[in-house]
């Protein structure tokens, strides 16, 4: 993944200028997922969410940093804005949250809950949600689902507050040792 953000245009504005490519990342995802004009793949469209994460390390510090080289271990990222639309980044998220029309239709709830049938046995996988400015989500009034493949979860928030928080590892399968919320705030000064 460090080689992917070296080469990658948007690895390497995020190396260069992280202000910049956050912008270009919300864009994407208020967008569907799409970061340039002509049309991506899923899996090319999680490599440039690899490759933008491993970027805000240089800004953010080595706690995102670490987020990020565990990201490139997963086959995917599901981002979720709270309105008014779904997206995912991974070769299998896509299908699913664009084929079954979800922007605005389910809840995150509703998607973590179907997570466990639809991914138990596949590659681990990690939920990336993103809150545009003024929404929050309280990790502890959600269910998280108990699939061993959840890996984790990690949230891009605009005045968060918190920008680390862990959640009680019961929350997921024992074997799974439990999972991270990290908070980013994207109003957060360098």
């Amino acid at each position: 993944m460090k080689k992917l953000a070296k080469f990658h245009p948007l690895g390497k504005m995020a190396y260069r200028d992280p202000a910049s490519a956050l912008q270009v990342m919300e864009q994407a995802l208020r967008e569907g997922g799409v970061v340039h004009k002509r049309d991506r793949t899923a899996w090319e469209e999680a490599q440039i969410g690899f490759a933008f994460a491993l970027g805000l390390s240089s800004r953010y510090g080595q706690q995102f940093g670490w987020a990020a080289e565990e990201l490139s271990d997963f086959d995917g990222v599901l981002c979720w804005s709270a309105e008014p639309k779904v997206t995912a980044l991974g070769p299998v998220q896509i299908k699913t949250v664009k084929r079954e029309g979800l922007p605005g239709r389910k809840s995150l709830q509703e998607i973590l809950d179907g997570l466990e049938d639809k991914y138990t046995g596949s590659s681990n996988l990690t939920v990336l949600i993103y809150l545009e400015a003024g929404q929050s989500f309280d990790f502890f009034e959600t269910k998280v689902p108990k699939a061993n493949n959840l890996a984790g979860i990690y949230v891009l928030s605009h005045g968060s507050g918190d920008n680390e928080m862990t959640l009680d590892g019961d929350l997921l399968d024992p074997q799974a040792g439990g999972t991270t919320d990290f908070r980013l705030d994207l109003d957060a000064q360098s």
